[in-house]
């Protein structure tokens, strides 16, 4: 704390800040896409529920996306909750497999939303 004509000035260490991994970046990720999946209007293909926006008719890309997001969320969680003694490549190849799998949840969506514009 420095007080400097008569206001108080608080200087925070860099320490203090919290900083965000990129497994909280996937997790957080993968929770705003599941969440906003579920306020998605719903048309059924046999009996299988498909959302209107983006994957109309497309029930298999639709089911793609979803197991490629759920991928990413495990392995992400699974990499924070990591056996304490473990020597750290476990939590690397969780780390890489997160990514890799969001990264195609992402691949399949913008596949689909071009599909939707094309179409």
């Amino acid at each position: 704390m420095i007080i400097h004509d008569e206001r108080v000035i608080y200087v925070t260490p860099l320490g203090k800040i919290p900083r965000i991994t990129v497994v909280e970046c996937v997790i957080g990720l993968c929770l705003t896409v599941m969440l906003g999946l579920l306020q998605l209007p719903y048309e059924y293909i046999g009996e299988d529920p498909v959302p209107t926006i983006v994957f109309t008719g497309r029930p298999h890309t639709f089911h793609a996306f979803v197991l490629f997001v759920l991928a990413a969320f495990m392995t992400a969680t699974r990499a924070i909750h990591a056996p304490p003694n473990s020597s750290g490549k476990f939590e690397s190849y969780c780390l890489v497999f997160s990514v890799v799998s969001i990264s195609s949840a992402f691949l399949v969506f913008s596949w689909a939303l071009l599909c939707s514009l094309i179409f």
